[in-house]
């Protein structure tokens, strides 16, 4: 089974954005055991690393919106980072 963090982020990358309530009753029927403070963890290191965006609606509703951007940079800087490791070193 892929983590948390990867399942939030497929359910997040195809909607876009999602009630935290929708959000934990989607992960609860892929994970049965899921807690409420477990899908909370994963949303603040989420936040914290730019790749959500968590919106206070009212007392008790919150949004929460994928940030489609950082990730796209985060995995091409990955992705150069890797090509630069495997380039062949030049002859001089």
């Amino acid at each position: 089974m892929r983590s948390l963090y990867w399942q939030v982020y497929e359910l997040l990358s195809n909607s876009r954005v999602m009630d935290a309530n929708d959000l934990y009753n989607a992960l609860k029927r892929r994970i049965p055991d899921l807690a409420r403070r477990e899908l909370d963890d994963v949303l603040l290191k989420l936040e914290s690393a730019g790749f959500i965006t968590v919106v206070q609606v009212s007392r008790d509703q919150r949004r929460i919106e994928f940030v489609e951007q950082r990730v796209e940079a985060t995995a091409q800087e990955q992705e150069e980072g890797a090509e630069e490791e495997t380039a062949p070193p030049a002859n001089e």
